[in-house]
């Protein structure tokens, strides 16, 4: 599956490219302690503001914010990452990725999260659905 950059369609790469771009904007803000502690924040607002269902978000503890730290940390990196390697590869690892992500917010809702995490929810399966489609095409334009 590892090709050269220019070999992919460029609409595959933009697709990829872009769907990297989406994941670094909504998750930076998890990054770090400070950020994510303002983003928690304003999250468990609009749950309450909103009167949405499921729990609000608690206060996150040290050892919670790790794992919002670590994971958002992750992502942006992940994310940086396809901004400058959009392949193939990378995309479809991607695709999986955000099946499965997709799985963890649809199973915490279900389980009682706050449904502000179904926003979330639709655009992993809108970018599942949009880098699984640019790949197939890829892979049939190199054939």
């Amino acid at each position: 599956m590892e090709t050269t950059l220019s070999q992919i369609p460029s609409v595959s790469r933009r697709i990829i490219f872009w769907g990297a771009a989406y994941d670094v904007l909504v998750t930076a803000g998890f990054a770090t302690p400070w950020t994510a502690a303002i983003v928690l924040q304003i999250l468990s607002q609009l749950h309450t503001r909103f009167g949405l269902a499921g729990t609000a978000l608690p206060v996150a503890d040290p050892v919670t914010m790790l794992f919002v730290n670590f994971s958002g940390t992750l992502v942006l990196m992940w994310g940086g990452l396809r901004l400058f390697r959009p392949t193939l590869l990378n995309g479809a690892i991607d695709s999986a990725g955000r099946l499965a992500v997709a799985l963890w917010i649809f199973l915490a809702v279900q389980a009682g999260a706050t449904t502000i995490s179904l926003p979330l929810l639709v655009g992993e399966l809108i970018w599942f659905g949009l880098q699984g489609s640019a790949i197939v095409y890829a892979l049939k334009k190199l054939k």
